[in-house]
């Protein structure tokens, strides 16, 4: 692997690990957060599975756009958007309505996570697929970690409401980290255009 790729993959890493950060920062301060908004359990519920309603629904047509479009990276760009601009909404008037609506926006980041799946193993030769695939998944855990512990320290110290800052500034980072870099695009033959993201997401036994 050159140089070009060491810095690409150590970068892609990191945007990575702060898109697992802005997804799950907040997660174990928002059930007693909303409860002290005297949301009622049914309520709560809805919001907190915004998230994976909108993944669900939005992680296929992501994949066919990607591969339609062919630039992924864009892709991740825009969904990191609606992660940005959804939590400060929510830190400054924080209703039932704003937490669904917040939540449903990191639904949409979260349906991308298979186009970084794909725009990372291209960094690597085909041989080496596997090996990147599983390097990535690396990302999961320590960014949810590095989240957590972060949106702690600043519950702590400055009120749950705080938590929702750290998601956006997260995905702030990784959005202006995404312009440093360069979407690797091969040419592929007609068999590996069957490979798409769409195949990846059928046969992800982890999704």
């Amino acid at each position: 692997m050159n140089h070009f790729f060491r810095r690409e993959v150590l970068l892609f890493f990191i945007i990575s690990l702060l898109f697992f950060v802005c997804i799950h920062a907040f997660d174990p301060f928002l059930a007693p957060y909303i409860i002290s908004l005297d949301v009622e359990a049914r309520t709560m519920g809805i919001i907190i599975g915004a998230t994976g309603l909108a993944s669900m629904l939005l992680r296929f047509p992501a994949g066919i756009v990607s591969d339609r479009l062919h630039n992924r990276k864009r892709i991740i760009q825009i969904s990191l958007l609606f992660t940005i601009c959804a939590w400060p909404v929510v830190f400054f008037h924080p209703t039932p309505e704003t937490l669904f609506i917040a939540k449903l926006a990191d639904g949409v980041t979260s349906a991308t996570w298979v186009v970084y799946n794909v725009m990372f193993v291209a960094f690597f030769p085909p041989l080496e697929a596997a090996a990147a695939a599983a390097l990535l998944s690396v990302a999961s855990p320590i960014g949810t970690f590095i989240g957590i512990s972060l949106a702690g320290f600043m519950a702590q110290h400055f009120g749950p409401q705080s938590s929702f800052l750290v998601a956006s500034g997260a995905a702030t980072l990784a959005f202006f980290l995404t312009f440093f870099i360069r979407e690797v695009r091969p040419e592929r033959t007609e068999e590996e255009r069957q490979h798409s993201a769409l195949s990846i997401q059928l046969h992800d036994k982890s999704a």
